[in-house]
This record gives C-alpha cells, structure tokens and sequence, in this order.
C-alpha cells in the first residue's frame, strides 16, 4: 500500500528523507506532496499506482500543507506550480506530469553517515515509468556499493513526487550561527557544473512577513523576497533536525526556486561534522604507509558527483 508523505511523520520504516518533509509539511513550509512505498510493501499494481499517481497530482494541487502554523501570516495566496497539471487549465494533463522517484532508506540522512549517492534516485520520470524506478530504487539496496558500506543489503523505501517547474536548484549549508550559504545552479545543469553562490545573513528575513498558503489564487503571486522565504525556511528546517539530536548544529538543505519566486523545499539532512583538527602523526615503530590514488578507494561503478571528483582530484 502506498501511504501519503503526510501519514509518514511517526514511521521509522519511511526513512529520515521521508519523515523530515512531512514533519516539514506540519510545519506549513512549502514541500511537494507526495507517496511512500514502505520497504516491506508489494509493489502496487499498474492500477492502484496510475490511481495514486492521479490522487497524488490533485493534492499537490492543492498547494495547502496539512496545517497551517505561526510561521505563516494572514492573507496572501499562492497558486500552486502544479496546478497546470489539473483538467481544465489549458496546460498538460496529470498524466504529463514528471515525478521524482527518490530512496528513503533508514540508514540515509543521518549525522554522520549519510549514505550519499549509494542508493537510486530519479528524476523527470514519466508517468508510465514511475513503476520501473520504483523497482530500479529498491534494487539499489542490493549494490555493491551499499554491501560494502552497510555490510550487506537494505531494505530500501520509496519516495514519489511530483517534479517543482523549478528555475533553479540549490544546496543551501545552514551555519550554527543561523546564516547560510548557498550554491544555486540552473535546472538542466549538473550538480558539479559552476554555480552561483551567496551568503544569507543569520538576520535575513526576520523582519519580513511570511505569506500564507491558502486555497489556490486565480494567478500565481510571486514571493516578494524569495530569501527571505528561503532564510526562514531554513532556519526551521534546522530546529527540526535539533528536536532529533539536540547536538546538531549545521544543515544541508536541498530547495528549488520557480520562476515565479517560490521556494520549494526538497530535502534536510544533517551536516557532517568537521574534520578533527588535531594533527595527526605516525607513531615511529608503525609500518611505512604506502599511499594510493583516490580514485581505488571510491566504489565501482562511481556515481556521477563521484565522477566528477575524482576526475577533478586525478587532474
């Protein structure tokens, strides 16, 4: 059975991924809705999932999270990016749509093992496709990538949503101090293409109203000051990830911003902690150290962000 993204917030099997944005959700800041394939669930039907698959365009839709919080003020709408996705718009049907078909796996996300780029995620997926990447994301426990990281398979869920018509995508680093920096890029480019960074000051956005997220509006109303929106998101996705580990001090947070302003949230994960400063230095009766190149160290076949590292510390 597929579960709403909303139902997901209390379920240790959903995975951090997964339970994050839909305490994210409860909080009223601007997530995609979306579906959970549990690791222990069947695969759904062709058409359970083509229903699911249109339950799940209306009520991304519908643009509301399921409540409303102080974070949001009065009177200001947003139509929903996705509500070119709804019959008698003019615009592509539901079943044009795109989705993202991620892993949520439990042992992802997680301070101090994120298990970056182990697993299958993608994105732009057809509506006719969902089925075979949801196979392809499951299989992906059983790499050998993740047997050497884990020490053997995982069980791995599923997390579907619809694609954000985004503009732009960002990793935005959230300080201790509550600053941020972030690193934005074009949709279409890679995720080590150049990009364009800037820094939000801890104050950024404290003293701007938040609009609420109401009913959809006839036209979308672009966000006054899509930092601002970003700023304050961000500092709430923060104090999320502290109610989990109140030693958490940094965050990444994933986001992307359409071209009318709007701030998407797409994914939080705690920052790594940094690197020991202590020097370190070898005791005089070890072994002499035979050093390689990184490139034996990293799993084979490289995901494309490690290709593109290692390419880069090769040169």
């Amino acid at each position: 059975m597929l579960l709403s993204i909303d139902q997901c917030g209390q379920v240790p099997a959903a995975g951090a991924k997964a339970r994050r944005l839909a305490a994210a959700r409860q909080l009223g800041l601007q997530v995609p809705a979306g579906l959970v394939l549990l690791p222990d669930e069947p695969l759904p039907s062709a058409a359970e999932l083509a229903a699911a698959l249109e339950q799940l365009a209306a009520d991304a839709a519908l643009v509301a999270p399921p409540a409303a919080s102080s974070f949001l003020s009065e009177g200001v709408q947003l139509q929903s990016p996705f509500a070119g996705g709804l019959p008698g718009t003019g615009a592509p049907a539901a079943s044009e749509l795109r989705f993202a078909v991620r892993s949520s796996a439990a042992i992802e996300d997680l301070a101090g093992r994120s298990a970056a780029g182990l697993f299958t995620s993608s994105t732009e997926v057809a509506r006719g496709d969902v089925l075979a990447a949801i196979t392809a994301v499951r299989a992906s426990g059983d790499s050998a990538a993740v047997r050497s990281y884990c020490g053997g398979p995982v069980a791995v869920a599923v997390l579907i949503q619809p694609m954000v018509p985004a503009a732009r995508l960002g990793v935005l680093y959230l300080r201790p101090d509550g600053s941020a920096v972030c690193e934005e890029r074009p949709v279409g480019t890679s995720e080590w293409s150049d990009v364009t960074p800037r820094l939000l000051s801890a104050g950024a956005g404290l003293d701007t109203p938040a609009p609420t997220v109401s009913s959809p509006a006839p036209d979308p109303v672009p966000t006054a000051d899509p930092d601002a929106a970003l700023a304050r998101g961000a500092r709430r996705l923060g104090a999320l990830l502290r109610t989990e580990d109140p030693q958490t001090a940094a965050a990444f947070i994933e986001y992307a911003t359409t071209s009318g302003g709007q701030v998407w949230f797409l994914q939080v994960r705690p920052a790594p902690l940094p690197p020991d400063p202590t020097p370190w230095t070898q005791p005089p009766d070890a072994e002499a150290l035979t050093y390689v190149l990184d490139r034996d160290h990293n799993p084979d076949p490289l995901s494309a962000a490690q290709t593109g590292i290692v390419d880069g510390v090769a040169d």
